[in-house]
This record gives C-alpha cells, sequence and structure tokens, in this order.
C-alpha cells in the first residue's frame, strides 16, 4: 500500500498539512489544479481510483506534481513544512 507522508503528518500532527500550506502560500492548491483541469481531482480521482491524488496524477502524467509546484511556486513545498513544522 502506498502511504502518503501528507496524511500521515496529518494524523500525527492534528495539523491538516494541505490547509496549512493553502494558508501559508494563500494559493488554494487543489482548487488551483482543479481550475487549470476543470476536473474535482480530489472527490473524482480519490473515489474512482482508492489512490490519493498527487500519486495517481503522477502514474498517468508521468511528472511528478510536488516537483512541478515547487517550481511553479518557487517553494519547496515539503522543506518548507518540514522547516514550518520543526519536522525533518
Amino acid at each position: 500500500m502506498i502511504n502518503k507522508a501528507d496524511t500521515i503528518l496529518d494524523i500525527l500532527l492534528g495539523i491538516n498539512i494541505d490547509t496549512l500550506l493553502d494558508i501559508i502560500l494563500s494559493i488554494n492548491l487543489d482548487t488551483t489544479l482543479d481550475i487549470i483541469t476543470g476536473i474535482n481531482l480530489d472527490t473524482i480521482l480519490d473515489i474512482s481510483s482508492g489512490i490519493y491524488m498527487d500519486t495517481m496524477l503522477d502514474i498517468i502524467t508521468g511528472i511528478n506534481l510536488d516537483t512541478t509546484l515547487d517550481i511553479n511556486t518557487g517553494i519547496i513545498l515539503d522543506t518548507t513544512e518540514d522547516i514550518l513544522l520543526g519536522i525533518s
């Protein structure tokens, strides 16, 4: 089974990492992707595939979406989470 780091951190810390990043970046990342593609990615992909959105889209597109978001925002998202939360 594929484990999603965001989800694990959410459970361990009691914090919704995605929402925290949305607030910090003033961008709703999920919604932005929804607008670009015209698809509600979380709902459709999670329900239809049972696989987390990022992982499924990585497989379909052959692109690492986290890295792509890093390039687009100029912020390394995973590292930024680590620094803000004090977790490596």
